[in-house]
């Protein structure tokens, strides 16, 4: 009787420290509060091992999968995927033997490359800014009579690109409507220059390979570019410099970022640089990478990059609307 008045009476329930085990404080007939022990149901090894594979371990097996982690990798805007080489060898490694992700980062050029060739075309009869247009070729064994040529003296023969490697940027693009005089003119002086976008300081070193000294500018190859690269010491006062000149490779896949930067560094030319506050500098002729090695050793400080210019002079980079305008010969 006295049991049955005990469970209709409610009581508190509370945890008793250190003792995985639960008291229930309940009300007697005497009105005193007695505890009494109730066995508590610890949680078993099953619930742990569930509650763990549903974070860490499920993303862990995700990451661990290569065609998974590739698949991520090939959403992640091209800046994120260089840095998350870094996370593990895993990451590096998918990054590394993936031929999607090379040529999304632009370290690979495509396997499939249209050999499609352009060229601008003059009207005959004109001396002075004649008609003119920008033209398919079908062969670049025979270009049409009326070619036109650039200052240089050579004849315009381009590559038309499709995509810019997005570490870069198109400079001098006008926003008026296109017409095809004003793009022929375009094509033919190569006004549209591509810049390197704002990057780490560390990665902008001159003398230290950085990510974007491997990439390619384009999705077809560049074999003959001008290159202008302002420098900077940060030195005080600072030292610095301006370097320009045009360089050419027969390599198939054309030039890295990389590989023209040291093409025009290693030439030997006439060289200047400044030191804010002073007349200008000139040790004579030298190379510019033996001039800016010397100058980082003897100021204990890395040269960096402030301006890169580039002027491909084989490759176009044709808006839509001028790609449709383009016809054959």
């Amino acid at each position: 009787m006295v049991a049955r008045k005990r469970k209709a009476i409610g009581g508190d329930d509370e945890e008793a420290p250190g003792s995985g085990r639960r008291t229930q404080r309940t009300k007697g007939v005497d009105g005193d509060y007695k505890k009494e022990q109730m066995t508590a149901t610890p949680a078993s090894t099953e619930e742990h091992i569930t509650r763990a594979m549903t974070t860490d371990a499920s993303r862990q097996a995700v990451f661990a999968t290569a065609e998974l982690l590739e698949t991520i990798l090939m959403h992640t805007p091209i800046k994120n995927v260089f840095v998350a080489q870094r996370v593990s060898t895993q990451f590096r490694n998918v990054v590394a033997k993936s031929i999607q992700l090379q040529q999304k980062l632009f370290l690979r050029l495509p396997k499939l490359q249209s050999t499609e060739r352009w060229t601008v075309t003059a009207a005959a009869g004109q001396a002075y800014f004649p008609p003119m247009r920008v033209v398919r070729l079908e062969s670049t064994e025979a270009l049409p009579a009326n070619v036109a040529v650039t200052q240089r003296g050579q004849s315009c023969l381009y590559k038309p690109a499709t995509l810019l490697n997005p570490q870069f940027e198109a400079k001098h693009v006008g926003e008026r409507p296109v017409v095809m005089q004003d793009f022929a003119m375009r094509a033919l002086y190569n006004a549209r220059h591509i810049g390197l976008q704002e990057v780490a300081p560390r990665s902008r070193a001159l003398t230290i390979s950085g990510s974007w000294r491997k990439m390619y500018l384009t999705d077809r190859p560049c074999n003959k570019a001008w290159l202008k690269i302002d420098w900077l010491i940060a030195t005080t006062p600072p030292l610095y410099g301006t370097i320009s000149g045009i360089a050419e490779t027969q390599e198939t896949r054309g030039f890295t970022t990389g590989a023209l930067v040291e093409a025009v560094l290693d030439e030997e030319q006439i060289v200047y640089y400044h030191c804010r506050g002073a007349e200008e500098i000139c040790p004579g002729k030298t190379s510019v990478n033996s001039l800016i090695r010397k100058l980082e050793i003897e100021t204990g400080k890395t040269a960096t990059v402030t301006l890169l210019d580039i002027q491909m002079l084989d490759v176009l980079l044709p808006t839509d609307e001028e790609r449709a305008m383009v016809e054959y010969a």
